[in-house]
């Protein structure tokens, strides 16, 4: 594989709005500086979008949470969204086996880059509604 020689970044964004997408990987990414500097245990979740692109490839959009089950935190609210329920309390103290996520569809909403020339991003994830079919990748 080659990488690097990019003088900018390209290509096609995905669009903004509500959409069906299916969680492909998870990866740890290990320690990293998040809120405020504070040196956190990361995660990226990875995402197919129903959306495609002008070739007719699927979207894919990466989301960067801290790797914590606390009630308030990100990926607590990713992981009730894909399992269609919140965690229980159980879970939420031993932590989310995110390998049972793999392959759950449910709702991104996408929101505009912050700045400009940048990427779209996930602002929060939601369980498909009752009777609305699951989007296979």
């Amino acid at each position: 594989m080659r990488v690097g020689g990019y003088s900018e970044m390209t290509g096609e964004r995905c669009p903004t709005g509500v959409q069906p997408a299916v969680l492909v990987a998870v990866y740890d990414i290990g320690l990293q500086a998040g809120f405020e500097g504070k040196i956190q245990p990361k995660i990226v979740l990875w995402w197919e979008s129903s959306q495609r692109d002008t070739k007719g490839r699927p979207f894919t959009l990466p989301d960067t949470v801290t790797a914590s089950s606390n009630e308030k935190a990100t990926l607590t609210a990713r992981y009730g969204a894909l399992m269609g329920k919140p965690p229980t309390e159980a879970e939420c103290e031993e932590g989310f086996d995110m390998d049972l996520c793999i392959g759950k569809c449910c709702l991104l909403n996408v929101v505009p880059p912050k700045k400009q020339g940048g990427w779209p991003r996930i602002d929060s994830v939601m369980p498909l509604p009752l009777g609305m079919p699951a989007y296979k990748s």
